[in-house]
């Protein structure tokens, strides 16, 4: 993540990102953002032509990689902190590597270990050495969940020049590329589940947390997003998600939405299990079947009740 040298070729925020000139974004500063060395393109990702994007968070996503930022991304699970970031990605041109964090992940996964090739001992490097010699965004995708052991790997890499030393391999220094940032995701902020439904995640030491100099909260989508992601996503199934289908299950969206937050149901309604729960509705024409299958099987009975009268209010036939 150290200073590039040479002149590098720039492109504003807005052309990478057009709807941020309409969006909550608009009359912003229209900075410029370094193009990426070029890279293989195997490891980047598509752009998707259905996304709906955020703007403030893509706003500050693009300036803190146009700082050089280490950032941490923390939002409940299906409010689409992955897909913000393949996405960004994506239409920047920068390759993404991505590490998903279990406790079964151990030092020698991220930073590498010798294997014998040829009857010769060698050194394989790991996903960190190899992604930050490379143009890209290395992705520490459910950071929040690192044990400690694992987590001092990354103490080093996050401060500001990044560099990495591997002992294991006799001590070498690994300098970052200049167009090496790394991005994390969490459901919490590194300081324990305020909400007690994220099992796994840990209470991270402060001294990390530090590190990450850029901290974007992204909440779930507002209904008018919610709406416009609805229409791309089953554009192809209008025929049978009528105008009306779609404002009820955004109505309901943004009524269990509510909820969670009045603490009325004790676990959140992601953009995820509404895409689920609409598709299942149009291949049966039954909201009520497609609910216990997505989403209602899974919650204690009190969440269920809530959950089913706020359905019934919306669609009182229970058909599409």
């Amino acid at each position: 993540m150290s200073d590039k040298k040479t002149t590098q070729k720039k492109t504003r925020i807005f052309e990478f990102f057009p709807e941020l000139k309409t969006g909550k974004t608009r009359g912003k500063k229209n900075y410029a953002l370094p193009l990426p060395e070029k890279g293989n393109p195997d490891f980047i990702p598509e752009t998707d032509s259905r996304y709906i994007l955020q703007e403030d968070s893509v706003y500050d996503l693009g300036l803190a990689l146009k700082a050089q930022e280490r950032i941490l991304i923390r939002g409940h699970t299906g409010t689409g902190k992955t897909s913000l970031v393949i996405e960004v990605a994506a239409r920047m041109k920068y390759e993404l590597h991505r590490v998903n964090f279990d406790d079964r992940v151990e030092r020698q996964d991220l930073i590498g270990e010798k294997e014998i090739t040829n009857g010769q001992t060698v050194f394989r490097d790991g996903i960190l050495p190899f992604a930050m010699q490379r143009p890209s965004i290395l992705l520490l995708d459910e950071w929040d969940r690192i044990s400690a052991e694992v987590a001092f790997v990354l103490q080093r890499l996050l401060e500001q020049d990044g560099k990495l030393m591997i002992m294991e391999d006799g001590g070498r220094v690994v300098t970052p590329h200049p167009d090496f940032r790394i991005i994390a995701t969490a459901n919490t902020a590194g300081q324990g589940d305020e909400e007690g439904i994220y099992a796994g995640s840990n209470v991270q030491s402060y001294a990390q947390v530090d590190r990450f100099t850029t901290c974007i909260q992204l909440d779930y989508l507002d209904k008018m997003k919610e709406r416009m992601l609805i229409e791309k996503r089953f554009n192809a199934k209008k025929k049978y998600l009528s105008d009306q289908n779609v404002d009820a299950f955004v109505n309901v969206t943004e009524a269990l939405k509510n909820a969670f937050v009045n603490r009325t149901i004790s676990i959140p309604f992601s953009t995820r299990t509404l895409m689920s729960w609409i598709r299942k509705s149009i291949f049966v024409d039954d909201v009520n079947w497609a609910a216990r299958t997505s989403f209602l099987n899974r919650m204690t009975s009190i969440d269920q009740r809530a959950c089913q009268d706020i359905i019934r209010k919306a669609f009182p036939t229970g058909e599409i």
